[in-house]
């Protein structure tokens, strides 16, 4: 990917990260522990796209391989901990949860606990790729 290109993509995928997490939070404050869950996830899976791109390579077409790329660039590498991985593998669990088992509780405790990961991945992710 040509250099402009891909700057302006890393930029755009943070400032949607930024903006969904922002949601997220609007959200949770509002009693929607469901859409919260969700958007916290894809304020994650923005900025790890952004992280992927910033790597040198594509943007994964799918939510599995995202988190696998992840893996490989930053974690595998030891530029970032394994924790972090973990954050964005458990968010993706818990949104297919919140979106496609309507019955399940999605409780304003584990919802916080998403959140506070979610602003924690975003904040060291961003850290780890920063623009030259």
């Amino acid at each position: 990917m040509e250099n402009g290109y891909s700057e302006k993509l890393i930029k755009s995928y943070l400032e949607l990260a930024d903006d969904t997490l922002e949601g997220a939070y609007s959200n949770y404050n509002e009693s929607r522990f469901r859409v919260a869950t969700s958007l916290a996830y894809y304020a994650m899976f923005y900025c790890a796209n952004g992280a992927i791109v910033n790597a040198g390579a594509k943007p994964p077409k799918t939510h599995r391989s995202v988190i696998s790329e992840f893996s490989r660039y930053y974690v595998k590498t030891g530029k970032l901990d394994s924790k972090f991985s973990k954050y964005l593998s458990k968010a993706m669990d818990s949104r297919q949860v919140s979106s496609y088992n309507i019955l399940a509780d999605i409780s304003k405790k584990d919802t916080l606990i998403l959140l506070g990961n979610a602003k924690e991945f975003i904040r060291i992710v961003k850290k780890a790729i920063i623009l030259k």
